[in-house]
């Protein structure tokens, strides 16, 4: 059972991946989660040029996002891959907006995110 998910603030764009490739810490162990760029676009009204800025613009909904799946077992090996389809499941079908969300980071960077589900 997972019971820490963390998140380091690194984040890059992979063409090769076609993605935004970021870590999250599960427990004592570092998972790679690409977000694809069609999920970016698609449920968080990126800009195809600027997928990093609507990362950010939207990280603590997409941590929480993250989390909801690391939480469902859905990491394969050490990876997450992060489809628009995974997204709505979690969303649900309307475009992402500002979530309500309890998002800090602490000095070594990490973020987390409490909710209660």
């Amino acid at each position: 059972m997972t019971r820490f998910v963390t998140f380091p603030q690194i984040v890059v764009f992979d063409p090769k991946s076609d993605g935004v490739t970021f870590l999250a810490g599960v427990d004592c162990r570092c998972i790679r989660c690409i977000l694809t760029l069609n999920a970016l676009v698609r449920c968080f009204s990126a800009d195809p040029s600027d997928p990093i800025g609507t990362f950010h613009r939207y990280r603590p909904e997409i941590e929480l996002i993250t989390e909801k799946l690391i939480r469902a077992e859905r990491v394969s090996g050490d990876v997450l891959l992060i489809s628009e389809e995974d997204v709505r499941e979690v969303i649900g079908e309307r475009t992402a907006t500002r979530l309500d969300v309890s998002y800090a980071v602490n000095e070594f960077g990490f973020g987390w995110i409490s909710n209660s589900d």
